[in-house]
Parts: structure tokens; C-alpha cells; sequence
């Protein structure tokens, strides 16, 4: 389905604040039936497929809300509607790259200011990743014939399966953080380092922690929420 996001009077800021939230809420939902499906050894690769689609729903919540906070424009994210390499890319490109960064206020990748970021070029010089994240994702759902004429069945749980589900939980973790910092901040100034740890003490319950480095100030938010808000997330939760 193609999506026309470009008349602000239908899409406005208010309205993408909703989506980021929706997605949001839709990203814990899939992470909680992803758990369930793990209790069974016969669906593990199921429930990571649930978890990868988690992870997709989460970082599109997130590009939503770039475009609620006026970092992107709405007809700029059309395609994480369309494509999964769009929305995938951005856990790599925010944790995993560090020429992520903010400049006077505005958000950079790769020295592309991102409300000027081209997402076909993206997808374009990202193949290579792409092409591998789908093969893991395909393969936690599908059946598929193999060159010594067995068949790959996804009810056979892969050998790193748990290895897997901590890996995409971890990053779950350090997205739905990222979403409140963006949602809840402003942010002045420069800021080069966006980084993500997990900590885990003996005898104590792991912690995750998502830092931001920098010359910049981040300033805490007062009535960023819209009007109705709380019976809305109340209306999420009641449908989950």
C-alpha cells in the first residue's frame, strides 16, 4: 500500500505523535506475544520473527517522531511504510555509527543534515546489510528447500535462538530509551556520541543505558504532551 503523507493539514505534527505512539505500542505488544511463542521450543524462530517485527515497528515509531519534532518531514518517511529496509537501518545508523550527531540543534547522519536524508539512497548503499537482516528475518518463518534436498523448516528452532532473542531485546531496549529522549527533550547546542551499554552486576538485575555526548544541553520538556494523551494511551492499553 503506498501512502501520500504530504498534506500537512491531514498529517500534521499532532497526528505523527499518534503514529509514533501507536508503533510504539504495537512494538511492546509484538515483543510480549514474541515471548510467550519462546516458551515453546517448537516456535522459537516464530517468536523471533515477532521480535524482528517489533524492532521494525519501534524504530518506525521513532522516525515518526522526528517528523513530530520537526527533525524530518512527513512526506520524508513515506517509505518506512512501504519498505523494510527503510525502517531497519536506523538502530545501526543511530548505536552503531558515529558520524550520528547534532549540529546547532539538527540531527546529522554521515555529514546529510536528515531532514534532507534521501531513504532510496540509503536502502542503495546499504544492500549488503539489508540483503542479510532479511535472510535472518525469512528464515523465522518460512520454509525453504536446501541444495542436499532436505527442507529448512523454521519449526526446528536455529541452534543461536536464545542467543538471537537477547540480542533483539537488548536493542529494543535501547530504542524504546532513544524515543523518550527525543520525545521528552530539547536539545541545544552539539552532541557527537550516541552510545548504548547493558550492565550486568552479579547478583543484580541487568541495566541498560543509553548516553548522549557532547558540548550541547539537553533540556527536560514541560506540557509536551497533547491534549487527550492519557486517555488515549489508556485506549491502547485496554486494546492490547
Amino acid at each position: 500500500m503506498k501512502f501520500d503523507l504530504s498534506n500537512p493539514k491531514t498529517f500534521d505534527s499532532d497526528y505523527f505523535l499518534k503514529l509514533a505512539i501507536t508503533c510504539r505500542h504495537n512494538a511492546l505488544v509484538l515483543k510480549d506475544s514474541a515471548n510467550l511463542a519462546f516458551q515453546n521450543n517448537h516456535s522459537k524462530n516464530h517468536a523471533l520473527f515477532l521480535l524482528h517485527t517489533s524492532f521494525e515497528e519501534l524504530q518506525k515509531g521513532i522516525f515518526c517522531m522526528f517528523v513530530h519534532r520537526g527533525f524530518m518531514s512527513s512526506s520524508q518517511i513515506e517509505l518506512i511504510f512501504i519498505k523494510h529496509e527503510a525502517k531497519i537501518i536506523l538502530f545501526e545508523k543511530i548505536f552503531e555509527n558515529p558520524t550520528f550527531s547534532m549540529k546547532k540543534n539538527q540531527f546529522y547522519l554521515d555529514g546529510v543534515l536528515l531532514a534532507n536524508l534521501d531513504f532510496q539512497k540509503l536502502i542503495a548503499d546499504n544492500q549488503d546489510f539489508s540483503r542479510k537482516y532479511m535472510g535472518k528475518r525469512n528464515d523465522c518463518l518460512y520454509v525453504r528447500p536446501e541444495n542436499n534436498r532436505e527442507c529448512y523448516t523454521p519449526s526446528k528452532a536455529l541452534p543461536d535462538a536464545d542467543e538471537q532473542k537477547r540480542e533483539i531485546m537488548d536493542k529494543l531496549t535501547a530504542l524504546n530509551s532513544f524515543f523518550d529522549i527525543i520525545w521528552s527533550n530539547d536539545f541545544q547546542g552539539d552532541f557527537d556520541i550516541f552510545s548504548y551499554y547493558k550492565q550486568t552486576p552479579i547478583g543484580k538485575p541487568e541495566t541498560h543505558h543509553v548516553t548522549i555526548s557532547g558540548t550541547g544541553i539537553m533540556q527536560k520538556r514541560t506540557n509536551y504532551k497533547p491534549d487527550g494523551y492519557d486517555e488515549f494511551a489508556k485506549k491502547l492499553t485496554s486494546e492490547s
